[in-house]
């Protein structure tokens, strides 16, 4: 599954609103019966997934707003804020379609203090879901609405209307306004990847500079899903590259998350710094890691990308392809390229069976198998990685384990031996074998 932070891919952040007509009113009506699913209903109310809800807390206890060393979280409750219908777009690089989203709020206690955060969940283009966390206090004092005139043009620049944009102009549209989060009509053309409509906006006056109250700015955007075209355009029009967002990512990182070589080839033939650090010290490689983009971790390696930079919480590049099983391929090029400790090895490899088996978590397994490994360290929950992979239910993962010296003897926090957590007959029948032989 790809998601992570996501620590989040932000690989859309179009505005939630879709053209007012019956066609897509009835379109979305019809979705939101029969394609989304509804939620059981309880105390805490959330459409995450219990693996998606397990993301969001680690991406909250990582990027909250108490940091270490406080380890303990607490779900309070969950509520969720805005529902699906969702989004469209017609982005050349993302094609068209629905796009799943929606919004939650958290409420959290970490070593006693209680903090409510704003969750945003969008549908990314690998197939799973990525996670925003919004912090509290973070942005400026909202500004007042906006006229009606300049709330029509922000509409229309999200849905690239030419004729529209040019009339609410001709009528005394302000081009600089924003809404409620600090988004002009630019940033929300490039956003949505209409060209035309930014180029448009541009020539009227848009400040290219502008930003969001999160920091995001156009180029931000555009690096994340813009065309090639489209990023030209606002570096010649003297974008920042080394603007950040809130979390510290520079548009280089934005690029990273979302795989857009193409971008990320102009930022760094422009003079973007291929190892930026984020507020949480994580890099562009980092980033490209949690998302599972291959290419894009080779292309920034070929760069001059450093796979060993840690991030504040000391993770690696090889740490973070086991956010999801990412990218096994990659992982054999970056213990070649031997940046990695055995300990870091090791973590990896017990995250990656932490995370249930798929071909992917078995794939990427199997490189780390390959390697210098700690075979009978020991996770939070006092267990090995022959523990995980019985329980996981792979005989194949657990007699390679054995081969290299697994101790099929050790119990974890719960006194549970590998056997007793065995998935399956055979691994069962393989523990025991490997039992009596000690």
């Amino acid at each position: 599954m790809r998601t992570s932070a996501a620590i989040r891919c932000k690989l859309m952040r179009i505005a939630s609103r879709i053209p007012s007509s019956w066609f897509t009113s009835f379109f979305t009506l019809c979705f939101t019966l029969f394609c989304v699913p509804c939620p059981i209903r309880a105390q805490n109310e959330t459409l995450a997934t219990p693996s998606l809800q397990k993301v969001t807390e680690e991406m909250i206890q990582l990027n909250g707003v108490v940091r270490a060393p406080c380890k303990s979280l607490r779900v309070l409750k969950t509520e969720i804020l805005k529902w699906p219908p969702d989004v469209w777009t017609d982005n050349p690089r993302l094609g068209v379609g629905p796009l799943k989203t929606w919004k939650e709020r958290w409420h959290v206690e970490q070593c006693g203090t209680e903090t409510a955060y704003r969750i945003e969940y969008k549908a990314n283009l690998r197939g799973g879901i990525d996670v925003e966390i919004h912090i509290p206090g973070i942005g400026e004092p909202e500004p007042p609405p906006p006229t009606t005139l300049n709330a029509k043009l922000l509409e229309a620049a999200e849905t690239g209307k030419l004729r529209l944009i040019e009339k609410l102009l001709a009528e005394g549209a302000d081009v600089k306004s924003t809404n409620e989060y600090g988004r002009t009509p630019f940033i929300a053309a490039v956003a949505h990847g209409y060209n035309k409509a930014a180029k448009l906006l541009l020539e009227h006056g848009s400040d290219v500079k502008a930003l969001e109250k999160r920091g995001a700015s156009a180029l931000y955007y555009a690096a994340g899903t813009g065309t090639p075209e489209l990023v030209r355009m606002l570096l010649a029009a003297g974008a920042d590259i080394h603007q950040k967002f809130d979390n510290g990512e520079e548009p280089l990182a934005e690029a990273a998350v979302c795989g857009n070589i193409e971008a990320a080839q102009l930022l760094l033939e422009a003079g973007a710094d291929i190892n930026a650090r984020s507020r949480y010290l994580s890099t562009p490689l980092m980033e490209a890691a949690t998302y599972g983009w291959s290419e894009m971790m080779l292309f920034l390696l070929d760069h001059g990308a450093d796979p060993g930079l840690r991030s504040a919480a000391a993770e690696t590049a090889l740490h973070r392809l086991a956010l999801g099983c990412n990218s096994p391929g990659v992982a054999r090029v970056l213990l070649a390229r031997g940046s990695s400790t055995k300990q870091d090895r090791t973590e990896t490899l017990l995250k990656t069976l932490s995370r249930g088996f798929d071909d992917d978590c078995v794939a990427l397994a199997r490189v780390l198998l390959e390697s210098d490994i700690d075979i009978n360290r020991l996770d939070g929950e006092g267990n090995t990685a022959l523990l995980l992979a019985a329980r996981g239910g792979y005989p194949e993962i657990v007699q390679s384990l054995l081969k290299k010296g697994a101790d099929p003897t050790v119990r974890n926090k719960q006194g549970k031996l590998a056997l007793d957590l065995a998935a399956s007959p055979k691994i069962a029948d393989v523990l025991r074998k490997a039992t009596k032989k000690r």
